[in-house]
């Protein structure tokens, strides 16, 4: 296993400064795309227990009544027959108590009820893809933050270099050992240095607004942001990590359940290849009365008494040919659809596995780059401390001045790029495995490491980190 320097400790709290857990913690309680995912979960879980119901029997009660008259004007009750033998009623009631039971349905209870199943997985897979982002996109507009912060604290020292500078070409101009052209070339650097705090200044606000949109809260007046130290770690090899990027990510994960849905519904299109077979058992009572052959007979239903009872108990069985035809061709579009599924699953797992190879060039990349920012920092400043001195000793040019000043301002802007770079690519790892990587608590601090190789300024350089 290689080792690679990195991990992300929190600075001691101080008061009103927020840390990046409390960031996380206060997006996970506000993101809406988290509480989504959960409310559809929700209804996933009310849909799987609806599907177990179609292997319950149907169980209920059927009540009727019906009034016949013959021979007799419904509405006046007149008779309407010469012949008085011809006028009657009759009432009748039946009570009808049913029980059915679906025996076989082409096994599609059975897959109806395995794709609920298999749906609730995929959206719980869901809901935990969306509290990663969550956790990800707060941690990267909290970094965001600070990399603005540390870019504005560089805007500003390189403005107060230069306004010294300013001071002290005017007081040579006066002197007569500098022209006026020494100055203007000063002023020109010092306006452009404005113009680079102002747009630093400008990023961090937007930055602000970002994370305060991401934790759904204000950042108070006066609070501030505890900065991000770095610790070694231990890097996994590809292997260990693909491992674990296939036994753990949560996408991956959906879309297996995906699969597994579309195989359910495979099934569930060749139902009409089988017969329908349904158990019944069905009990009537019959109650009423009739008044044949009665020139009086009365409109008016009236009952008797119990005239008889029934039941009845049977096996039925269905088959619609041509339905079952259609069916043959229905598995086959599924067939083809669960392939292309599997073929694009498997197209997302090869990028998935780009993104992580990338992902890990990419910190390997950052820490070379923040090693070698932070030694161009420890130069550019030697290299600046020097021409200054020749500068006040009139042995070096205005120009030679500025030069080293730029070359140092953009040592300290790589630095920062490459600090957060680190931070950015390990929080990229950790949410492609869902999981935290783990200290590696017998290798050296890496500043240490830095400055036993001779960075004696490096400690005073690294104030912000």
């Amino acid at each position: 296993m290689r080792f690679l320097f990195f991990v992300i400790l929190l600075s001691p709290t101080l008061a009103f400064s927020m840390t990046v857990n409390e960031a996380v913690a206060l997006a996970l309680q506000s993101s809406n795309l988290l509480k989504q995912e959960q409310m559809l979960l929700e209804a996933r879980g009310i849909e799987n227990d609806l599907s177990g119901l179609l292997f319950a029997p149907a169980i209920g009660v059927n009540a009727s009544t019906n009034i016949s008259w013959t021979g007799v004007d419904p509405i006046t009750g007149s008779s309407v027959s010469t012949n008085p033998f011809d006028n009657s009623n009759s009432t009748q009631a039946v009570l009808t108590g049913y029980f059915k039971f679906n025996v076989f349905n082409g096994f599609n209870d059975s897959a109806t009820l395995g794709m609920a199943e298999y749906n609730y997985d995929a959206q719980d897979y869901s809901v935990k893809v969306a509290f990663h982002d969550t956790i990800y996109n707060a941690r990267m507009a909290f970094i965001d933050v600070l990399k603005a912060e540390d870019n504005l604290m560089i805007a500003k020292e390189n403005l107060e270099l230069l306004r010294s500078q300013l001071d002290q070409a005017l007081i040579n101009f006066e002197n007569g050992l500098f022209s006026r052209k020494d100055v203007l070339q000063v002023e020109s650097f010092l306006a452009t240095a404005e113009l680079e705090r102002i747009t630093a200044e400008s990023n961090l606000n937007i930055a602000i607004l970002k994370l305060e949109n991401t934790i759904d809260r204000k950042i108070a007046e006066g609070e501030t942001f505890t900065d991000i130290s770095f610790k070694p770690i231990k890097l996994y090899d590809f292997a260990t990590f693909k491992d674990l990027v296939f036994t753990r990510n949560s996408s991956i994960k959906s879309l297996e359940m995906n699969l597994k849905t579309s195989e359910k519904q495979q099934t569930i299109a060749r139902k009409s290849i089988y017969p329908v077979v349904d158990l019944s058992v069905q009990y009537d009572k019959f109650w009423g009365n009739s008044d044949f052959n009665n020139s009086s007979a009365s409109l008016t239903p009236s009952f008797t008494g119990e005239i008889d009872s029934r039941f009845v108990a049977g096996v039925t069985a269905s088959w619609d040919i041509i339905q079952g035809s259609a069916s043959i061709l229905q598995a086959k579009t599924k067939v083809k659809e669960t392939m292309a599924l599997s073929y694009s699953i498997a197209d997302i797992k090869n990028n998935l596995m780009l993104d992580l190879q990338s992902s890990i060039e990419n910190y390997n990349m950052s820490i070379a780059s923040f090693k070698q920012a932070t030694l161009n920092v420890y130069y550019t400043e030697e290299n600046y401390k020097t021409v200054k001195l020749l500068y006040d000793e009139a042995a070096a040019t205005t120009t030679e001045l500025l030069d080293a000043l730029v070359l140092l301002n953009r040592a300290k802007v790589d630095r920062t790029a490459a600090i957060y770079s680190v931070v950015a690519s390990v929080y990229r790892l950790e949410k492609m495995i869902e999981d935290s990587i783990p200290l590696d608590d017998n290798s050296e601090n890496l500043f240490n490491k830095l400055k036993d190789e001779g960075l004696s300024t490096f400690e005073d350089n690294k104030t912000r980190m």
